[in-house]
């Protein structure tokens, strides 16, 4: 994401890293205040269709990964709304069930209990596949955005030119820790959803990502910093 948003880094992000093991990703949630005249995700698409610039929607701040999943989805639905930067993504969640503003991107896990006491209403959610913690919430590619894929990612990565032998003994060993059932019960009641990437997929992986986010901020005008 650094890549994209900053015009300089200390560091060279495809040269000085190497990618150890991708963990788990959280899907974030397209979300609307409990008692929203929107009852579904077209609902919501229709409206800033019909009246573009009149919806807002909150994030963690400028460049943060709850904006990106914000511009990704107005790029891919060509749709437009007003950006409205807080401090943290719980600001703006609790704005969305104040009814202050219209929508936000927040993880699952992070909304799930307001979802589930009726303060916010999950329209879709973001990942490739539905969740398992809200089984009746369609994905935005189910809903006509093919191959529409978006989620916050935990992995590790080392410096590059560790040899291959230790990255792959690395790997395994975070693999063996994360295939623990203990573990996994704690990642899937957090949303959290498991990756099973070789260890040159993630590299390709992360790869894919720079690309994806550096079209998003092209697309949406982002100045980096």
């Amino acid at each position: 994401m650094n890549l994209a948003l900053k015009k300089s880094l200390p560091f060279n992000t495809t040269a000085d890293f190497a990618g150890v093991a991708l963990v788990a990703s959280s899907p974030t949630l397209v979300i609307t205040n409990g008692n929203s005249s929107f009852k579904s995700f077209g609902d919501l698409i229709d409206f800033a269709r019909k009246k573009p610039g009149v919806l807002n929607y909150g994030s963690a701040g400028v460049g943060s990964a709850t904006h990106l999943a914000g511009e990704y989805l107005l790029m891919e639905a060509g749709i437009k709304m007003n950006h409205i930067p807080y401090k943290g993504v719980k600001e703006a969640v609790s704005e969305v069930f104040s009814a202050r503003i219209d929508t936000a991107f927040p993880p699952i896990a992070l909304a799930l209990p307001f979802i589930r006491d009726g303060r916010l209403r999950a329209l879709a959610i973001t990942g490739s596949k539905r969740s398992e913690l809200l089984p009746a919430v369609p994905t935005v590619a189910e809903l006509g955005y093919k191959d529409f894929d978006y989620g916050i990612w935990y992995a590790f990565v080392t410096r590059a030119g560790v040899p291959k032998p230790i990255l792959t003994r690395m790997a395994g060993e975070i693999r063996k820790i994360s295939e623990m059932p203990e573990i996994q019960a704690k990642m899937k009641s957090q949303g959290l959803e498991l990756s099973n990437l070789e260890l040159g997929e993630f590299d390709k992986y992360i790869a894919s990502e720079m690309s994806k986010f550096s079209r998003i901020v092209k697309a949406d005008g982002i100045q980096p910093d």
